[in-house]
C-alpha cells in the first residue's frame, strides 16, 4: 500500500462511485469519504467492507471548500490526493512511481495529464482534454477556499515558482466527467454557485429562486420546475465538436470489466445529424 490518502467528497454513492473506489483500494493506504448526501440513511457496505476506507458525516452546510479541507486536516498521510467520485485510476504503475518520486525527491506536487473523458469511453472533451491541476500534493501546501467563482478553489501557501514540483505528460487517471444520472448532470451545472452560497439548503429552491426572484408557492409547483430541468438536460443537443475521439485509444484491458459493461450500456450517444447529438442514460 501507499502512503497516500485520498479525500473525496460525496453526495450519492453510485456505481460508478462504487468503481471509483474500487481501482484505489488496493493501491492507497487511506482513502477518506465525506459523505454529503442529503438523505439520513446511506447505503455504504460496499464501501466500509475495506479497511482502509473511512467515511465521514459532518455539517458544513453547502461549503464544499470546508469539507475538502476538513478531510485534508484528518489525513494521517503527508502525501494527500483530491479524489472525486467520478475518478478512475488508470495507471497504477505510474501511482506508485509518484509516490517514490515525492518522497525520495521532497516535492510539494505532481500534475499528470489526465484524460477528461466524455460521453463514452472513445471521446474527450475537445476544449478540455485533460484534468491537469493539482491533485497530489503534501500535506499544507493546498488549501481550498472561496476564490474565482469556486467554493473550493485550491490555494497554494507559496506561489508557484517558490515550491518543488514536478510535471508527468501522461494519464494517471480517468475523469469520467458526464457519466452521470441526467439530474447529477443538472445539478452539476451550477454546483459552484450553489455551494458558493449558505441562504438555501434545498437546490432546486435555490434555482427557483435564482430563476423568478421569489419562492415556489407550492411543493408541487417546486416538482413540476424540477421535472421541466431535469427534461432540459435529457433533451439537450450537443454539437459534435464539443467531444473529440481520443487518440491512442484507452488501454480497455487494463480497466474493470464491470466499469466497462457499465458504461457501454448505460450511456450512448444519440446522433441527431451530421452535426450534433443527444445523450441517452439509462440509470
Amino acid at each position: 500500500m501507499l502512503s497516500i490518502t485520498t479525500c473525496t467528497v460525496c453526495r450519492q454513492f453510485t456505481r460508478l462511485f462504487q468503481y471509483s473506489i474500487e481501482s484505489i483500494v488496493d493501491v492507497i493506504d487511506e482513502i477518506l469519504i465525506f459523505d454529503d448526501s442529503s438523505i439520513d440513511y446511506v447505503n455504504t457496505t460496499d464501501f466500509t467492507k475495506y479497511s482502509n476506507v473511512k467515511i465521514i458525516k459532518k455539517d458544513f452546510g453547502n461549503d464544499l471548500g470546508k469539507k475538502k479541507q476538513y478531510l485534508a486536516n484528518l489525513a494521517k498521510h503527508d502525501i494527500i490526493m483530491r479524489w472525486d467520485d467520478d475518478f478512475i485510476l488508470y495507471n497504477k504503475e505510474l501511482m506508485r512511481n509518484i509516490c517514490n518520486i515525492m518522497q525520495e525527491q521532497t516535492l510539494d506536487f505532481v500534475i499528470t495529464y489526465n484524460y477528461n473523458i466524455s460521453f463514452t469511453l472513445d471521446y474527450v472533451n475537445a476544449s478540455q482534454p485533460y484534468c491537469d491541476e493539482i491533485y497530489i500534493y503534501r500535506k499544507g501546501v493546498v488549501t481550498f477556499q472561496h476564490e474565482k467563482n469556486f467554493p473550493d478553489y485550491p490555494v497554494l501557501y507559496k506561489h508557484h515558482s517558490d515550491l518543488l514540483s514536478k510535471s508527468i505528460d501522461e494519464c494517471l487517471f480517468l475523469h469520467m466527467s458526464n457519466f452521470k444520472s441526467y439530474e447529477s448532470l443538472l445539478y452539476r451545472n451550477f454546483m459552484c454557485a450553489f455551494c458558493s452560497q449558505s441562504k438555501f439548503s434545498n437546490y432546486y429552491e435555490w434555482l427557483f429562486y435564482n430563476e423568478y426572484k421569489r419562492s415556489p408557492a407550492t411543493n408541487c409547483e417546486l416538482m413540476q420546475f424540477k421535472l421541466i430541468n431535469i427534461n432540459y438536460i435529457k433533451n439537450r443537443v450537443y454539437p459534435l465538436n464539443s467531444i473529440k475521439l481520443l487518440q491512442p485509444s484507452l488501454k480497455l484491458d487494463i480497466l474493470n470489466p464491470q466499469l466497462i459493461t457499465f458504461i457501454r450500456d448505460h450511456f450512448k450517444i444519440v446522433l441527431t445529424n451530421d452535426s450534433n447529438f443527444t445523450y441517452e442514460i439509462t440509470l
